[in-house]
């Protein structure tokens, strides 16, 4: 005869229970740490396609396509400045230009706004509105867009837009 104690049963069910419950709950935990250490960025940079796509509407021009490849290289070109590999500037939109170029034969022209430190993506397009240039550049005759942004140590953003037609 076996005798189950249906007590000791129910602790070692109720001990596995538990492992994976702080297994699932820990996995969670950094998931989400993960995530948002990295999706800040990823939300500005949408937030401000959103932003100068209603400018754009509101003052009569086409909404610009969001393009995965020109924001990998709008990217890059924010992590160079947060890094202080590159100064805050468009040096090296030459090379940018060229290497879209790759990716969109097609392409007839290029333009780019780069941005430090904005409150949010609101500040942001009014800060390029008041400038003549970037102004230009949010309203001009481009198709599609990529919007790169990186936060230095200090979590100070350094913003880049890249558009084409």
């Amino acid at each position: 005869m076996i005798l189950i104690n249906p007590s000791s049963i129910f602790l070692r069910n109720y001990a596995l229970h538990s492992l994976k419950y702080i297994y699932l709950l820990f996995s969670f935990l950094i998931y989400s740490n993960l995530v948002e250490a990295q999706s800040k960025e990823e939300v500005l940079a949408k937030e401000i396609f959103e932003e100068v796509n209603e400018y754009r509407l509101d003052k009569n021009k086409t909404e610009l396509q969001w393009n995965e490849a020109i924001s990998k290289i709008a990217q890059q070109h924010s992590q160079n400045m947060a890094q202080g590999k590159v100064k805050f500037s468009h040096a090296g939109f030459y090379n940018r230009s060229k290497m879209i170029q790759k990716s969109f034969p097609q392409k007839k022209t290029t333009a780019e706004n780069v941005l430090f430190n904005p409150i949010d993506a609101v500040d942001a397009v009014d800060e390029w509105f008041d400038s003549p240039g970037h102004n230009k550049n949010m309203l001009g005759d481009f198709t599609h867009t990529g919007i790169g942004v990186a936060a230095d140590r200090r979590g100070r953003y350094y913003i880049t837009q890249i558009f084409i037609r």
